[in-house]
C-alpha cells in the first residue's frame, strides 16, 4: 500500500533499516523507503528570495516553511511575503504542514471543485473542524484571510485548548468569536498585537505572517 509521497529534501526519522528499506513514521503509519533515495547530507536550504534578507523579522519563518514544504515562493526569486493570504492558500499551508493528508468527505461547496489545487485540503480543513465553509454551500477560497480568521484556524487544530489570560485589547472584547483563539495565541507566543492595545483582527493576514504564526505554533 501506498501511503504518499516524499518530496526531495524532505527530512525523515529513521526508525530501522530493513534489506535496503528504512522504517519510518508518515501520517501516524508505519512506512518504508528505499536506502537507495535517501542521504545523511542535510540538503541546502538556502533559498535566493530577491524580496527577503535576513534582516527581515519574517526571514526564519519564510525559511522553514519552505525547507519544509509548506509554502513555496510565487516565483523561484520572489516570495511575496506582504502579498495577502486567502482561505485557500491558508488551509493549503496547514495542509502541507499536516504532511497532505487525504480525508474522504463529500464536498459540499459550489465554489470548490475536485480539480481545484486546493480541494483536498479544504476537505482536510473542514472534516478537522480547522474552519468551516462561509455559508453550507460556498467556502469562499478566494476570499482574504484576516488576523482573527488565522489565528482561530490554529486554536481549532490545536484542539480549542481554554487559557485564563487577560485581555489587553480594546479592539476584542469576550463575545467577539474569534476571542479564546486570539487569547490562546497571544499567550503561547503565536503572535501579539498590532500595538500594546490592538490586536487589529479585521485587517488583512499577509503570507508572511501566517508562515510567522505557524513557525511560532511548533
Amino acid at each position: 500500500t501506498v501511503l504518499g509521497v516524499l518530496k526531495k529534501g524532505t527530512a525523515v526519522e529513521t526508525l530501522d533499516e530493513i534489506n535496503g528499506w528504512y522504517l519510518i513514521k508518515y501520517n501516524n503509519q508505519d512506512g518504508y523507503i528505499s536506502k537507495a533515495y535517501t542521504t545523511t547530507e542535510k540538503p541546502s536550504t538556502t533559498v535566493k528570495f530577491t524580496d527577503v534578507s535576513e534582516n527581515d523579522w519574517f526571514y526564519e519563518p519564510v525559511m522553514w516553511a519552505v525547507s519544509n514544504n509548506i509554502t513555496a515562493g510565487v516565483s523561484e526569486t520572489k516570495f511575496a511575503p506582504n502579498q495577502t493570504c486567502t482561505r485557500a492558500q491558508a488551509v493549503m499551508f496547514l495542509w502541507n504542514q499536516a504532511g497532505k493528508p487525504v480525508v474522504s468527505r463529500k464536498n459540499s461547496f459550489k465554489d470548490v471543485k475536485s480539480s481545484d489545487w486546493y480541494y483536498n485540503a479544504v476537505q482536510w480543513a473542514v472534516s478537522k473542524g480547522i474552519t468551516n465553509g462561509t455559508s453550507k454551500t460556498t467556502f469562499s477560497p478566494s476570499k482574504t484571510c484576516n488576523r482573527a480568521e488565522i489565528v482561530t484556524f490554529l486554536w481549532n487544530q490545536a484542539g480549542k485548548p481554554s487559557v485564563s489570560a487577560s485581555n489587553p485589547f480594546k479592539d476584542v472584547k469576550s463575545s467577539d468569536w474569534y476571542y479564546k483563539a486570539v487569547q490562546w495565541a497571544v499567550k503561547k507566543g503565536v503572535t501579539s498585537g498590532t500595538s500594546k492595545t490592538t490586536f487589529s483582527p479585521t485587517k488583512a493576514c499577509t503570507r508572511a505572517q501566517i508562515v510567522t504564526f505557524m513557525y511560532h505554533n511548533q
